[in-house]
């Protein structure tokens, strides 16, 4: 450890863009790994969880994957203790390929950010990806609402980072 302006700072300690290099981890889906033992064996310190949706029988409340509600989630709450017990953090991805996106699903940016919402607030939240690719990327109300649910969100959590991660293929974005 170091003293860094009054504070200790610990050499393990996540740096201040963590999220910027999190790799994914779907932690209802895929029978994920246990993120503990990857902290342990890799060094590694920060994950992006994935993905959040709308419930895949329709509606404006975010789930894990459209089947999981947030609302009711014990799994990946306790995915993320175990995260941040060992010094980590998590930024959750929204969207994603597949699946209705909340921007779609959602009336509005005022109603996607207060489904997003939940979730920071449920998570405790420090960082959240913006996930836009198909079917939503090119519906461009479900795109606005989505940016726009972003902005509503920066301007609720002072200090949320907000990402935003669009699909590119050979012929562009």
């Amino acid at each position: 450890t170091s003293q860094a302006s009054g504070a200790t700072v610990s050499a393990n300690a996540l740096s201040n863009n963590w999220y910027a290099a999190a790799p994914y981890l779907m932690p209802l889906d895929n029978n994920p790994p246990s993120a503990a033992e990857i902290m342990d064996a890799s060094g590694l310190k920060a994950f992006q969880l994935a993905f959040i949706l709308a419930p895949n029988g329709g509606g404006c409340t975010p789930t894990w994957d459209g089947t999981a509600a947030v609302s009711s989630d014990t799994a990946v709450g306790n995915v993320i203790a175990a995260i941040r017990a060992k010094g980590g953090d998590v930024s959750v991805s929204i969207g994603g390929y597949g699946g209705t996106k909340l921007g779609q699903a959602c009336s509005d940016a005022a109603s996607t950010a207060a489904a997003y919402q939940q979730v920071i607030t449920k998570y405790q939240l420090h960082a959240i990806d913006f996930d836009l690719e198909e079917p939503e990327y090119e519906n461009t109300a479900a795109v606005a609402h989505e940016l726009g649910a972003a902005k509503i969100l920066q301007q609720n959590n002072p200090g949320l980072y907000v990402s935003v991660t669009t699909a590119g293929t050979a012929a562009g974005t």
